[in-house]
C-alpha cells in the first residue's frame, strides 16, 4: 500500500474524529458551570457514543480501509472513478441526511446556560432554586405546586431514578391514544410524571410533557441566538452523518471485494484486516442501541407527542446496522481456525436473537451505564473493557494465521 492511500485515509479519519471531539468539547465548555455531564449523558448517542467509540471504530477500521481504497485503486477496473464517485454521493448525501435529522425535537441543550441556571420553574417561583443547589430535589412524596420541574430540576430528577433501575420503559406514557378506540386501563394509571414530579394519569402527564417541550421551544425564540453547541452541532452533523455512512459503506464493500484478499499481495494483512472489521463492527453496534436509550429518556421527559425524523429512521438504522454486522461476522471469520469460526459465527446468531427477544433489558441496562442513569465510573468501566477487549484482539495477529492456510493446502496436495 502506497503512503499516499494510508495518507489520505489518515486525514479523513483524523478530521472525522475532530468533529466528534470538537462537538462534545463545545458542548462540555459552553455548559462548565452547569451539569455539563447530565445533558451529555442524555444525548448519549451523540456526545458519548462520537467521541469514544467512534473514535475507536475509526482507530479499528483505519487498515480495512486503506485496504480497501488500494484493492479498488490497482486491483478493480474502473475502481479509481468507483471510489471517486462513491466519496462524492456520500459526501452530497450526508448534509441532506443530516438536515432530516437535526429537525429532532428541541434538546435542553438548545438553550444557553444562564437559561438552565436560572429556571425556576412554571408558574415561575413554584420550586426554591436554593433547595436545587443543596442537592434537596422534590420527590414524589413533597412535589410542590410547580405545573413544570425546572430544566435542571426535572433533569436531575431522571438521572437520579436512572441510576436506580435498569431502563425507564415503565414510566413511557402514550401521548397519542386513538381517538376511535376507548382508553385502556394503563391510560388511567397513576404513575410518576418527571415534567412537574407528580403521580398522574398518562393524559396529566402528558400535559405537563407538553408544557416542558413548549417552555423549551419559548426560550429559544426568546434567546437572540440559541446555544454555541446547537451552532456547532447543525455544522458538524453532516461529519457524523458522512461517517456512520463511509463505516457501513466500507463494510459492503470489502465483503463485494474480499476476494482481492486472498491474493498473495494481501496474505500478510488479511489476518490483521479481518480481525479489524470484526472489532469496529461490534463498536459501531452501540450507536443503534445508545439511540433508542436516548428516545426512552426523552419519552419519560419530553413525551412523545412531538413527530420528528429521528424517532422514525431509528428502528430502520437498528436494523440496518445490526444486520450489518451479522453480515460481517460471518464473511470475516474466515481467517481464524475452523474451529473458532464456527463457535463465533453460532455465538453471533444466539447474540442476535438473545438481543432480539431481550431488546429492552439491552437498552435499559445501556441507559445506566453508558446513557441518563450514566455516571462517569460506569462510562470508564464500559470503554476501558470493551474498548480494551476489541482493540487486544483486533492487534493480535497471532490469533490469526495467515498464509497458513495456502501452504497447509500445498502440503496436503
Amino acid at each position: 500500500m502506497t503512503i499516499a492511500i494510508r495518507l489520505f485515509v489518515g486525514i479523513v479519519f483524523m478530521l472525522l474524529a475532530a468533529a466528534f471531539v470538537g462537538l462534545s468539547a463545545v458542548m462540555v465548555n459552553e455548559f462548565r458551570e452547569t451539569d455539563w455531564f447530565a445533558l451529555a449523558a442524555f444525548d448519549s448517542q451523540l456526545f458519548l457514543f462520537f467521541p469514544l467509540f467512534g473514535v475507536m471504530t475509526l482507530i479499528a477500521f483505519y487498515q480495512p480501509a486503506y485496504v480497501l481504497l488500494d484493492i479498488y485503486w490497482y486491483q478493480v477496473r474502473g475502481g479509481r472513478w468507483i471510489v471517486t464517485i462513491a466519496l462524492l454521493v456520500l459526501a452530497g448525501l450526508a448534509p441532506l441526511v443530516a438536515t432530516a435529522l437535526a429537525s429532532k425535537a428541541k434538546a435542553l441543550w438548545d438553550l444557553q446556560p444562564h437559561v438552565l441556571r436560572d429556571d425556576r420553574g412554571q408558574p415561575e417561583g413554584c420550586y426554591d432554586g436554593d433547595r436545587r443547589q443543596a442537592g434537596e430535589l422534590p420527590t414524589p412524596d413533597n412535589p410542590g405546586g410547580c405545573e413544570r420541574l425546572p430544566f435542571n430540576a426535572a433533569l436531575e430528577n431522571l438521572r437520579s431514578v436512572s441510576r436506580s433501575r435498569l431502563g425507564m420503559s415503565a414510566f413511557i406514557r402514550n401521548c397519542r391514544p386513538d381517538p376511535l378506540l376507548a382508553i385502556p386501563p394503563r391510560q388511567l394509571e397513576k404513575r410518576y410524571c418527571f415534567a412537574n414530579n407528580k403521580m398522574q394519569t398518562a393524559a396529566q402527564c402528558c400535559a405537563a410533557q407538553q408544557l416542558f417541550i413548549d417552555a423549551i421551544g419559548a426560550h429559544t425564540s426568546q434567546q437572540a441566538e440559541s446555544s454555541q453547541t446547537r451552532k456547532w452541532y447543525y455544522r458538524l452533523l453532516s461529519f457524523h452523518v458522512f461517517f456512520l455512512l463511509l463505516i457501513f459503506g466500507i463494510g459492503i464493500s470489502l465483503v463485494l471485494r474480499g476476494k482481492f484478499l486472498d491474493s498473495e499481495k494481501y496474505d500478510r494483512v488479511r489476518g490483521a484486516v479481518e480481525s479489524r472489521i470484526l472489532a469496529g463492527a461490534i463498536l459501531m453496534l452501540f450507536w443503534p442501541l445508545l439511540n433508542h436509550t436516548f428516545l426512552q429518556s426523552a419519552d419519560v421527559l419530553y413525551g412523545n407527542v412531538t413527530k420528528s425524523t429521528f424517532r422514525i429512521i431509528a428502528p430502520v438504522f437498528t436494523a440496518i446496522f445490526c444486520l450489518w454486522a451479522l453480515m460481517l461476522l460471518f464473511f470475516f471469520f474466515r481467517a481464524f481456525p475452523e474451529t473458532i469460526k464456527k463457535v463465533g459465527q453460532m455465538a453471533g446468531i444466539i447474540g442476535s436473537a438473545v438481543a432480539f427477544i431481550k431488546f429492552d433489558e439491552i437498552v435499559g441496562a445501556l441507559s445506566r451505564l453508558v446513557g441518563s442513569g450514566s455516571d462517569q465510573a460506569s462510562i470508564a468501566m464500559v470503554v476501558l473493557v470493551v474498548g480494551g477487549i476489541i482493540l487486544l484482539a483486533a492487534a493480535n495477529r497471532n490469533l490469526l494465521t495467515p498464509g497458513v492456510k495456502k501452504t497447509d493446502d500445498k502440503a496436503t496436495s
